[in-house]
């Protein structure tokens, strides 16, 4: 049997980063990711969806990541 794969979606706020940071932590999230799919969308200057369904492992990578920058979670 294979892992639980579990559906999610965030919106994180990215107001203090920059366009290169941005592109980096989605790069790093996607790139985190072995189970399931993610998908990244940039919206206007300072706003990030990600939906996707992964294993809890790779949510647990995902908010490791999201923890080492300076973003804000809706």
């Amino acid at each position: 049997m294979g892992e639980k794969i579990y559906p999610f979606s965030l919106k994180i706020d990215c107001h203090k980063m920059t366009e290169a940071e941005m592109n980096e932590m989605t790069g790093e999230m996607v790139s985190s990711t072995k189970s399931g799919y993610l998908d990244t969308k940039i919206i206007g200057e300072d706003t990030i969806f990600v939906t996707g369904e992964v294993s809890k492992l790779d949510y647990e990578k995902i908010w490791d990541i999201l923890d080492r920058y300076n973003v804000i979670i809706d």
